[in-house]
């Protein structure tokens, strides 16, 4: 199974349970997305780039407060509604860093 099947696979399962749960045990519902739209894949090459992806997982939390997925932060991009994609992946190949 590649990479992309795994993760449709685990958003569509857990969305699955969660709009079960809201229905038949009043979990409380979500009015945003539950998942981002895409997501990103790195393969780490050297020391330096774990150490990175070590940092951005452990600060990344500390941000969320400015990110723009955070609902209640979140502020639409286009004329549709939507909201900006996360932005502040160090994975990112043009280098970008949060």
């Amino acid at each position: 199974m590649s990479l992309p099947d795994v993760v449709h696979r685990l958003k569509s399962l857990t969305t699955a349970r969660y709009r079960r749960e809201v229905r038949e045990s009043g979990w409380q519902p979500f009015a945003g997305r539950l998942w981002q739209r895409n997501y990103y894949e790195h393969v780490i090459r050297d020391e330096d780039d774990l150490d990175r992806v070590r940092r951005y997982i452990a600060e990344d939390p500390l941000r969320w407060e400015e990110d723009p997925e955070n609902p209640s932060e979140a502020r639409p991009v286009g004329g549709d509604g939507r909201l900006g994609d996360h932005r502040g992946s160090p994975l990112r190949p043009d280098g970008g860093s949060p």
